[in-house]
């Protein structure tokens, strides 16, 4: 009870309103206010010091009172805000800190209504003057989330453009076919000058909109001719949605070319990220959306093939190297899988684990990695030449399917157990039923396990 402070709200006349009693309390830096109105009429007005209560002293016993900023541990300060959470709505409120030190908290309740807030911190504004605007623009009513509400008061016209494509996308879906739609591209024109407000962009408006036209028209290409996609297009159906945000964000990525030379620029899933484009999407959404689209993960998948997408392309169709070392289809597989199953944040979306001392990953997200993967490398491949080509394509489809073979065998042979997966395709070693020998170890006579390179790269993340 040693933070405990009982309080009286003063009605906008002056007087008290007997019919509501507050209290704060305070447990380590947790800290919460507790509003009941205790009446059929609404009450309104301010908290501001607490009720006199007794120290005792040295001498006998001194009578006290507290603000209640004071009791919050709050500060004074003009450019800083107090954001809380009310319990039983969730909504969170925004309140000025030095408003509160100087003449407390208002508050209105209707009949009978009490409110308990809590998770209470303070911020300070930046020179933008972020939280005063969404301050004035709230004027006391309650959002279910700051941050978004935060973008939404920078990025609303960058969402309300974003929005406006992923619509005119839906509409160009049901036709079969995206490259053919004038309203489409007029949209995302619109998109592209909104977003170079609120970001640097890999080129000029004009070099985005071109690499737009020429990825929706390899695409609906590859989604018509490539018999590995068509093979799986009743799961590619089934993930518009993402197609949409994959198709509308994939032309902001930096060109390769430019990001060799070691400038550092944001891939587009980084833009996806600072922009709250989750948050915004879920908030739009209705419960079944939702549970479709996390169902395999859609942000996670949309961030790998916006930031990784190169990386895929690199290991499934090497570069050139002199004097030439042809890379055989199952040591790409190889370099594929330690991608997958070392990196970590593509092991956290296909959800590798260890239990009972074996390191497993998940079956159906590796499936849907795997074919996502499959679709932006044709496509990107088709995007490189002048138009699409169906030789090509061919061409490329073949190449790369023969490397999808090796990972499905791999996949199917060895249970869903990562060390066990790339053994399966390690060319320095040989198994069993494979060749009817005993394995052979690398170069160096030891084979480190995932759970130990694992282990080493949290150990290089944490130091950096």
């Amino acid at each position: 009870m040693e933070h405990f402070l009982l309080y009286s709200l003063f009605n906008d006349g002056g007087g008290v309103n007997e019919n509501v009693f507050a209290y704060s309390n305070q447990a380590g830096n947790e800290r919460t206010l507790v509003v009941v109105n205790n009446s059929y009429e609404q009450a309104r007005g301010r908290i501001h010091w607490s009720e006199d209560y007794v120290e005792k002293t040295g001498s006998g016993k001194e009578q006290h009172r507290r603000e209640l900023a004071d009791a919050l541990g709050i500060s004074a300060l003009g450019n800083s805000y107090l954001i809380f959470q009310e319990q039983r709505s969730r909504q969170w409120y925004i309140r000025n800190c030095g408003e509160i030190k100087n003449h407390g908290l208002y508050l209105i309740l209707n009949g009978y209504q009490y409110n308990v807030f809590l998770n209470m911190y303070e911020v300070t504004d930046d020179d933008r003057g972020h939280y005063r605007r969404l301050h004035d623009e709230l004027n006391g009513k309650g959002v279910p989330d700051i941050d978004l509400a935060l973008q939404e008061l920078a990025f609303g016209p960058l969402y309300e453009s974003y929005f406006s494509c992923i619509h005119e996308a839906e509409i160009a879906s049901t036709k079969s076919a995206y490259s053919g739609t004038d309203s489409l591209k007029k949209s995302y024109e619109a998109f592209v000058n909104r977003a170079l407000e609120f970001a640097d962009l890999p080129g000029e408006a004009q070099e985005i909109l071109t690499g737009f036209t020429d990825l929706v028209e390899a695409s609906d290409y590859v989604l018509t001719k490539a018999s590995s996609v068509q093979s799986k297009l009743p799961e590619f159906q089934n993930r518009k949605e993402y197609l949409h945000h994959y198709l509308l964000l994939e032309p902001l990525n930096p060109k390769a070319e430019i990001d060799s030379i070691g400038v550092d620029l944001q891939g587009a899933g980084d833009l996806a990220e600072r922009w709250l484009l989750r948050k915004k999407c879920e908030f739009l959404w209705d419960e079944e959306m939702n549970s479709r689209m996390n169902s395999f993960g859609w942000y996670q998948l949309l961030f790998i093939m916006l930031n990784y997408r190169d990386e895929f392309d690199r290991i499934l169709f090497p570069p050139a190297q002199k004097p030439p070392r042809p890379v055989r289809p199952k040591s790409r597989a190889y370099r594929l899988a330690k991608l997958l199953f070392h990196d970590l944040f593509l092991s956290e979306y296909l959800q590798v684990h260890e239990s009972d001392g074996t390191v497993w990953y998940n079956k159906e997200r590796f499936d849907e990695l795997i074919g996502w993967i499959n679709f932006s490398v044709l496509t990107l491949r088709q995007r490189q030449l002048k138009k699409p080509e169906l030789k090509e394509l061919k061409n490329t489809d073949k190449e790369i399917k023969t490397v999808m073979e090796f990972m499905e065998q791999a996949e199917k042979e060895t249970g869903y157990k990562v060390d066990g997966f790339l053994d399966f395709l390690n060319p320095t070693i040989v198994s069993k039923k494979q060749k009817g020998l005993g394995e052979t170890k690398d170069d160096n006579g030891t084979k480190p396990s995932v759970k130990q390179v694992r282990k080493k790269d949290v150990d290089k993340k944490k130091k950096s």
